[in-house]
């Protein structure tokens, strides 16, 4: 849910400190970020290529493999972009796995799989189907 706010509030900090300092993430295959300073710069960059945004997690399981906490979850996430009467719509699953560090659970890595969207993806394959 924190995740959800930060994004749709474009509040980057926030939105970084939720992810471990050695985080990976995966949104599509121009889009890939490492360590809290990639991914920074990635949502710097794709929140300011949307006027609003509006991100929605449901479906959520959770599963422990060895210590580890992995998390499949379904986001649907709607997109106002500039100069656009129709929004993106984007509807996927995140693959997640969590890690403690400093006394919190946070998120270590983060793929998407895109599973539709609304129209053409503009975000120069940001959230290209991986789905294999």
């Amino acid at each position: 849910a924190d995740y959800c706010v930060f994004v749709d509030s474009k509040n980057v900090s926030q939105l970084v400190s939720l992810f471990h300092p050695k985080v990976t993430v995966d949104y599509g295959p121009q889009f890939k970020a490492k360590g809290r300073e990639g991914l920074e710069n990635l949502f710097t960059m794709f929140l300011a290529s949307c006027e609003s945004t509006s991100h929605h997690i449901t479906n959520i399981t959770t599963t422990m493999k060895n210590d580890t906490i992995c998390t499949q979850s379904y986001v649907s996430a709607w997109h106002q972009l500039p100069g656009q009467s129709d929004p993106l719509i984007v509807h996927g699953r995140y693959l997640d796995t969590f890690a403690e560090h400093n006394s919190q659970i946070l998120i270590m890595s983060r793929t998407l799989f895109t599973h539709g969207s609304t129209q053409h993806m503009p975000f120069n394959s940001l959230f290209a189907n991986s789905l294999s």
